[in-house]
């Protein structure tokens, strides 16, 4: 309905939160409550309007929402909410620097007369148009925004939809039917967002890799690997192209020596495999793209490797790697994953670091770690 509220205030919560802790200490059990369930029948909303709490009780036992599901529940809230906030304060900043310079070009122009000669002015207006192309259109790594791919986007998506019967969660399941090739049920998509949330880091870096070899060259890109650089958001098309690269990809190992991989269902890719799959993606799409491993390195060489324009890949194992946030304040100690070094901070001497689509800083590389960098 339209015009129906959507309220996830405090009170709303506690609410529904005592009429879940109400049907769930109800008493019944197994055979029992299945059968009370079987014979609830949920009333049409709109008919609800004057007592909501009868709905949500029969929508609550018929669904054996339990304690702990609707605790899942609001942590889907939660992370739908911090999502768009991260949207909407990326538009807002942008919006916000695109007016300044509307502003700076309106102070050269007076009611009736111009203040600049026609030439300047056709300069002013022709660096606005660049500037207006360059905020429409997003970047892989936005520091307003999504800092690279997610490989719990897709999850996140999945988790906000999947109770609903809305177009949308049929727009996502007709996108991932459209990249795998078959129909899948609300039950098989859980369970592939949750293996690819589980195991793809490196999926996700290698994303990050292709995606940002076509910046700047987006049609060609759609051309090449048939999936819109962009979404229907204008926002970076991360879970298609993420989804479409773990399905062709995934348990797939290279075979040291040769250029040749074979399939070994396995948790997770290590970096010769992730270099692997990610020539073998492109070259079936006719695109080349040249890259090398190195598990011997100094950070000077990393960093040289950035100014040339390479997005490196690190894979990190038995020791960790001490993330930071952009705040400063430490994250934690991750080992066994992959990161995208984005650049180097001159300012700060840290790495830049893009890892589940956020943004991290690393005052140093690990000691030992696989290093990937492609041009």
């Amino acid at each position: 309905m339209a015009d129906k509220i959507h309220d996830f205030s405090e009170e709303s919560i506690e609410n529904i939160e005592s009429i879940v802790n109400e049907i769930e200490d109800d008493g019944q059990l197994g055979f029992f409550d299945w059968i009370g369930d079987w014979t609830i029948s949920i009333p049409e909303i709109d008919q609800s309007r004057s007592n909501l709490n009868e709905y949500h009780k029969a929508v609550i036992d018929k669904h054996d929402v339990g304690r702990i599901e609707f605790e899942n529940i609001q942590m889907s809230v939660k992370t739908v909410d911090e999502y768009y906030e991260r949207k909407l304060i990326g538009t807002r900043d942008e919006v916000m620097n695109f007016n300044k310079k509307l502003h700076e070009v309106a102070l050269l122009i007076t009611p009736s007369v111009m203040s600049v000669d026609s030439e300047s002015f056709k300069k002013f207006t022709a660096d606005i148009n660049l500037i207006f192309s360059s905020k429409t259109k997003k970047e892989v790594f936005n520091e307003n925004g999504d800092f690279g791919a997610n490989q719990g986007g897709p999850k996140k998506t999945w988790d906000s939809l999947k109770y609903t019967s809305s177009e949308e969660k049929e727009f996502f399941r007709q996108m991932i039917i459209n990249r795998i090739g078959r129909y899948m049920t609300d039950e098989e998509i859980t369970e592939y967002v949750n293996n690819l949330n589980y195991e793809g880091c490196g999926y996700a870096s290698a994303v990050n890799v292709i995606l940002n070899k076509f910046k700047g060259r987006e049609d060609e890109f759609e051309e090449k690997f048939g999936i819109p650089y962009y979404d229907e958001q204008g926002d970076v098309n991360f879970d298609e192209i993420l989804i479409d690269f773990y399905h062709n990809e995934n348990d797939l190992r290279d075979l040291p020596f040769t250029s040749n991989e074979f399939y070994f269902p396995h948790p997770g890719v290590l970096a010769g495999d992730l270099q692997s799959n990610i020539n073998k993606y492109c070259e079936d799409h006719g695109v080349s793209i040249s890259s090398s491993v190195e598990s011997i390195y100094s950070e000077d060489e990393i960093r040289e490797r950035l100014n040339k324009g390479e997005t490196v890949l690190m894979s990190c194992y038995f020791n960790k790697m001490t993330l930071i946030n952009k705040d400063g304040s430490e994250y934690g100690d991750v080992g066994w994953h992959t990161v995208t070094i984005v650049g180097f901070d001159e300012s700060k001497g840290q790495f830049i670091i893009s890892s589940w689509g956020r943004q991290f800083y690393l005052d140093s590389l690990p000691v030992v770690a696989d290093i990937i960098g492609y041009q």
